[in-house]
């Protein structure tokens, strides 16, 4: 059955505005982390390897298990990077009045305008 109705009084519609667009597969973050730590991890495991010492042969496995690691996708760094803010914020004291405060932000904030004009008092 062909639509006869005119096309301007019932465009088509294009997509929605809240759609989000796809990832165009660019260089992220992630990834300059994870090749920075395969890198430094395989520079590393041959400086141990090339030791020849005890001290070297732990290098090297060391090293060379963060470049695999790192390799296979795991985010260490980002990892070890949370523990560290997560033990700094609870070595912090926490005041009630600053975290009472933090908690009401919005609401806590002074209004950002002044009477400038107005009625004078004698």
């Amino acid at each position: 059955m062909p639509d006869d109705r005119p096309k301007n009084l019932a465009p088509t519609r294009g997509p929605s505005v809240w759609d989000r667009p796809e990832h165009t597969g660019g260089w992220t973050m992630d990834d300059s982390e994870r090749w920075t730590v395969a890198i430094c991890g395989g520079a590393l495991a041959l400086l141990g390897v090339r030791q020849r010492s005890v001290g070297g042969t732990l290098l090297a496995a060391v090293a060379g298990a963060a470049a695999v690691r790192a390799m296979l996708g795991y985010r260490d760094i980002s990892t070890v990077r949370h523990f560290a803010e997560e033990l700094g914020q609870q070595s912090m004291p926490q005041d009630e009045v600053d975290s009472a405060s933090a908690g009401s932000f919005p609401a806590s904030d002074a209004p950002s305008w002044t009477s400038t004009a107005g009625a004078r008092v004698p």
